[in-house]
């Protein structure tokens, strides 16, 4: 969801901290349908109606879609300085974490981003509170801003007579709108040329702040300052120093630590050193498959979820496509089967999640709905056919709630499990076609071996008999077996 650049990120950083890989491009794009992000946001309630961007600010009601790209090239620090290479900024951490059993799917957790925080900043090895400036996830919906306030009062606190006064706060989405799976990347390119430039940029759409900046919590005043004016970056006592959070509906969260690159002479009577890696393998030592399960389904039949210990409603669970419903099934029961052998459920907050998934030509059936009478018209030559504009709605889809929005979400999948086993540590999908449950698995290979968790459950799935599937692959490949439904769940350690 909206954290995929920051997950991107982070496993991009795996790859280097292994000597997998020498460079890696990390970054995210959103060129998502514009119609389907419209009615699917306005389904959660979460557009603004007004068309307008107000990230902490008293008056905002909702996010305004953007679409873009944002990519990096990463390196170990000591391959860049090596070979002369131009150095933009220092990672310095990355934290992510999942919210868990919160609430439900689209609500924040203060907790689980919190997690997410105070994970980066130990990995940078830093202390929260030396950061100059924070680069909100803030996309200008009420409940998210201020949970997100919260989250940062949380981890960001500086004493009473700190000179440096409170922390400045920003969020591109005043400037863009919300990237979605790119607004995270995006953010990092404006906190890199705002070092560069030594100016801390202005936070356009922000004229009333929330009452928890303005007036300060119960507890006291918030130590945050949303920064209105561009103004000047002066570098303190270490380099200049960012953080950069990115959070995703399903409970994804990630953050990030940023620093400005100095030479060893620049460095020189700093309190601070450079990191040269984000992590090192803790580990090399195999995998074991401790518990696993499959689930298949045929294409004529409906799927069946069990309701003993069932964590959602069964109406939300009737609006999700097929392959959220078949790995989630097996999910249960290899965690299950788990703790009836081993007599002991899961390390929550060390567990991880990981599904593949390819794509899913269901995701496209709305929009087949939505764009009924347009079909209509060409297919009456033009005529305005109101008759045949409802058949073509009714024959594609009944109307979207929310439930169906979050039913078809990519990142979903993985999210349920977390929610369904209370598992905390990062959840989310991969996409490979073929290769992704074994792209899955090597993700979690690699978080294990960081140290970063200690178990992951690992999924593959796929639900490919549509009949629009069938026929493409028939056109295709004429002699392939007939496709099946199925997922397959590992329990790794």
């Amino acid at each position: 969801a909206c954290a995929s650049s920051l997950y991107a990120l982070r496993l991009a950083a795996c790859a280097l901290a292994e000597g997998r890989a020498d460079v890696m491009l990390a970054g995210a794009v959103n060129r998502a349908d514009r119609l389907f992000l419209h009615v699917g946001f306005s389904a959660l309630h979460a557009l603004s109606p007004t068309g307008q961007s107000r990230p902490f600010d008293r008056r905002a009601d909702g996010l305004v879609p953007a679409e873009g790209c944002a990519l990096v090239a990463l390196m170990r620090l000591d391959d860049a300085v090596a070979q002369g290479k131009t150095i933009h900024g220092v990672i310095r951490g990355i934290g992510i974490s999942n919210d868990g059993r919160g609430r439900n799917l689209l609500a924040p957790s203060t907790e689980g981003q919190a997690r997410a925080l105070r994970a980066a900043w130990s990995a940078a090895q830093l202390a929260p509170t030396d950061v100059d400036f924070l680069e909100c996830h803030a996309t200008g919906t009420p409940t998210g801003d201020r949970t997100e306030l919260v989250s940062v009062a949380e981890v960001f606190t500086r004493e009473a007579d700190d000179a440096r006064g409170p922390v400045p706060l920003g969020s591109l989405k005043g400037n863009l709108g919300h990237l979605i799976t790119a607004a995270g990347g995006a953010g990092l390119l404006k906190l890199l040329e705002a070092m560069r430039r030594g100016e801390l940029p202005p936070n356009p759409g922000t004229i009333e702040a929330l009452d928890l900046l303005e007036r300060g919590s119960p507890d006291g005043p918030l130590p945050f300052v949303v920064q209105r004016e561009r103004a000047p970056w002066h570098r303190g006592r270490h380099p200049r120093r960012a953080g950069l959070s990115a959070f995703g509906f399903g409970g994804n969260n990630a953050h990030l630590v940023l620093e400005q690159y100095e030479s060893a002479r620049e460095r020189q009577g700093s309190l601070t050193s450079v990191a040269i890696e984000l992590s090192s393998p803790s580990t090399r030592e195999p995998l074991a498959v401790v518990a696993l399960a499959t689930e298949a389904a045929r294409g004529d039949e409906p799927i069946s979820v069990a309701l003993d210990g069932l964590r959602f409603p069964p109406n939300d669970l009737a609006e999700s496509i097929a392959q959220q419903l078949l790995v989630f099934e097996a999910g249960r029961r290899a965690a299950a089967s788990l703790g009836e052998r081993v007599g002991q459920a899961l390390p929550r907050e060390r567990t991880g999640v990981f599904v593949g998934m390819g794509t899913d030509v269901s995701v496209t059936t709305p929009g087949v709905r939505w764009r009924a009478r347009k079909v209509a018209g060409r297919l009456a030559h033009g005529r305005d056919d109101g008759a045949l504009a409802a058949a073509l709605r009714d024959a594609a889809m009944p109307p979207m709630p929310a439930q169906g929005v979050l039913g078809c979400m990519p990142n979903i999948p993985a999210n349920r499990l977390n929610v369904q086993l209370d598992l905390r540590a990062a959840g989310f999908t991969v996409s490979a076609e073929e290769r992704s449950g074994l792209v899955a698995l090597e993700v979690a290979r690699s978080l294990i071996r960081a140290g970063e968790i200690d178990a992951a459950l690992v999924g593959a799935v796929d639900a490919c008999r549509d009949s629009r599937h069938s026929r493409a692959l028939a056109a295709l490949r004429p002699s392939t077996a007939p496709p099946g439904d199925a997922a397959a769940v590992l329990i790794v350690m």
